[in-house]
């Protein structure tokens, strides 16, 4: 079940024992929890199964050794997966792992003996048969992003929303694409980010708005991309917080959230050995 922003302050609010309609916290306090709770269950998650968090892009080698991560990717990343050979986008070759989960390889073809060998070191991807005029996919985990909620600006249409200058609450982070992958969610409506102008505020969406958000009216959230099984739990987590802080009895909280926790780990537990074929049916784009 989708919990929204608003759903999530009240419960928080709720499971740490006050009004769900007034806390004693300031918005911005009661979103970092939020923010922290979203944060302790992606390391739950990446710890048993990255691939539930991948996604990728697009790098064109240009005959270089090393290529910058932060450059390449225009949003937080937790782990690089695998790099496919996507030159020929109709038949993309797939790769495999190395002996070290950081050090993989890809290959020309199922068959054969890996030919190109990459690495990470640091924050940096590194080839170094220098390859030029090649496309690779590059898969890795990202971690979800802040989570706000506000009154739209001006300029919405049927695929794109404009994020409020001010949200309610929450904050808006002003770096192209840092909300892809995200969810945008208004009256309803549940749609994929696949990209965002900082400058302008404005977030691209896959599918179309069945309905168009009003500008300076409607009311638009960013979803927590986490599965919506584990929703539930980013309130509860963040209530225990809030009761840890007041130095409250959260041992009441500590156990619901350590079934929640272990429920959700018995729904993607994967083998230690994983395969690269998961992790290519799993991708917010």
């Amino acid at each position: 079940m989708i919990h929204t922003v608003q759903r999530m302050i009240e419960v928080m609010r709720i499971q740490s024992n006050q009004d769900p309609e007034d806390s004693f916290l300031d918005s911005d306090i009661e979103m970092m929890y939020l923010d922290n709770a979203q944060d302790m269950i992606a390391d739950v998650i990446l710890d048993e199964r990255p691939s539930i968090l991948a996604t990728y892009f697009d790098l064109t080698l240009t005959g270089a050794s090393r290529y910058f991560i932060p450059d390449s990717i225009p949003y937080n990343y937790e782990k690089i997966l695998m790099i496919e050979d996507y030159t020929s986008s109709d038949s993309p070759r797939t790769t495999g792992f190395s002996d070290w989960f950081d050090r993989m390889q890809y290959a020309e073809s199922l068959h054969k003996t890996p030919r190109i060998v990459w690495s990470v070191i640091d924050q940096y991807l590194e080839f170094p048969k220098q390859e030029n005029n090649k496309t690779v996919r590059v898969w890795y985990t990202r971690r979800p992003v802040g989570l706000f909620y506000g009154t739209v600006g001006v300029g919405n249409t049927s695929t794109s929303v404009v994020f409020p200058s001010s949200p309610t609450a929450g904050e808006i982070i002003l770096e192209n694409d840092y909300y892809n992958g995200m969810r945008s969610y208004f009256s309803a409506q549940t749609r994929r980010i696949t990209g965002f102008v900082a400058a302008t505020y404005t977030a691209t969406i896959s599918p179309a708005w069945t309905t168009t958000p009003t500008d300076s009216t409607s009311t638009v959230e960013v979803l927590s991309s986490l599965p919506d099984r584990m929703h539930k739990l980013i309130p509860n987590i963040g209530a225990r917080l809030i009761k840890a802080g007041n130095d409250d009895d959260t041992s009441e909280i500590r156990l619901l959230i350590r079934e929640q926790i272990d429920d959700i780990i018995k729904h993607i537990k994967l083998p230690a050995a994983q395969q690269p074929e998961t992790i290519r049916k799993v991708g917010y784009r």
